[in-house]
């Protein structure tokens, strides 16, 4: 079984060669970087609340997972294998909290507003956000379906994403 951080590793090159810098295509001035990931996850999100059985479940959770290291990727940090809080409250609940806290500071930053302007602060509270979604995907994983975050990513990646190549079928009826 592969580490997030080796994960993360993998996919960044496929997220490149597919989206690049993740340029608007009916805005081509506006370039999303980090924040096209970051809704990807709200999406995946969706999905896994619709989720009508396991199999749909697993494969939000895994999307999730690979969003969060593209966006990891994009911002600038290494995920890995921490588990410094252990998730107290119903993990579904803390996946909102999550990507809510990971949608606020970078809202707020694109804002310049509530010092999040400020560096370090910003990639402080963006790594407590992504620490804080790890944690609980992987709990919901290991209480819910006996496998763990890892595993789950990396079945999702190997055995679906890693194959779409969104340059020559952008119309991939699997997205």
């Amino acid at each position: 079984m592969k580490s997030l951080q080796d994960l993360q590793i993998e996919i960044q090159p496929w997220a490149e060669a597919n989206f690049g810098p993740n340029q608007s295509k009916v805005n081509p001035d506006c370039f999303l970087g980090s924040l096209a990931p970051l809704m990807g996850m709200g999406e995946e999100l969706g999905e896994y609340y619709e989720a009508p059985n396991q199999e749909e479940t697993l494969d939000a959770i895994g999307d999730i997972g690979i969003y969060l290291c593209d966006y990891c990727n994009r911002s600038g940090h290494a995920l890995q294998e921490l588990r410094p809080q252990d998730c107290q409250d119903d993990p579904p609940v803390v996946f909102i909290q999550a990507i809510g806290r990971l949608f606020h500071c970078n809202l707020k930053r694109q804002q310049g507003i509530r010092s999040f302007d400020a560096m370090v602060f910003f990639q402080n509270k963006q790594r407590e956000a992504v620490v804080m979604l790890v944690n609980a995907l992987d709990r919901h994983c290991r209480e819910e379906f006996t496998t763990n975050i890892n595993e789950v990513i990396q079945d999702v990646w190997t055995s679906i994403v890693v194959k779409r190549n969104w340059l020559t079928d952008p119309r991939n009826p699997n997205a």
